[in-house]
């Protein structure tokens, strides 16, 4: 790699309403610094995974080759910066096998696509932002990273102040909302706070008497 880089900016979209499972993903980053030549890299998990990327702007897909185990890289030229500095890189991809079904219940993985850069020393705490398009009906329970919010009918969004290996949650497809681990974790704490509270009035009664 000539030179170093950084990202600034990494915005992902994915859509899951295919019927057979995939995720159509795009994530468009904006980088800094001297590099031309940046290291793409891809992590499978489980089922999920892609082999190709379509880079904008060129004739001819970037496949991956096998580096070790589940993951995934390549080599790929940097186009030449903008007027204020910064080179973009825009990348599409399908990933196969994002989607598990067992009953009513979802698991989805979606690897992201990441280049060899570190944050940008000065970029904003958020780096990294994720927008999902779910099937209509489909709640979510849990997910990586954390924070994932409904901003629209089958639509969530997620910030992250790096760019992670992978987007992952768990939903439900029949309707049914069942609190995620955060939600029963609170619940838990709350519980015990409540005790605690409860214990600690007692003994001030006890001692009042």
């Amino acid at each position: 790699m000539v030179g170093q880089g950084a990202v600034r900016s990494a915005a992902l979209s994915a859509d899951l309403t295919a019927a057979d499972g995939s995720a159509q993903v795009r994530i468009d980053y904006v980088l800094e610094g001297e590099a031309s030549v940046a290291d793409v890299e891809l992590l499978g998990f489980a089922d999920a995974t892609a082999e190709e990327l379509v880079v904008d702007g060129r004739s001819s897909v970037l496949r991956l080759g096998t580096v070790s185990g589940r993951r995934r890289a390549a080599e790929l030229s940097l186009t030449a910066p903008d007027a204020d500095g910064a080179r973009r890189l825009s990348l599409r991809y399908e990933v196969t096998g994002a989607v598990e079904h067992d009953e009513g219940r979802v698991r989805v993985r979606i690897p992201v696509a990441s280049v060899s850069f570190p944050p940008a020393a000065d970029a904003p705490g958020t780096v990294f932002s994720a927008s999902l398009r779910l099937p209509s009906g489909w709640s979510v329970t849990e997910a990586f990273p954390s924070g994932l919010t409904r901003v629209a009918e089958s639509s969530y969004e997620v910030g992250l102040a790096v760019v992670p290996a992978v987007v992952a949650f768990r939903a439900r497809n029949d309707g049914r909302r069942v609190p995620g681990v955060p939600a029963v974790l609170s619940g838990v704490a709350g519980v015990i706070l409540l005790g605690l509270g409860l214990a600690g009035w007692r003994h001030l009664r006890s001692v009042a008497a």
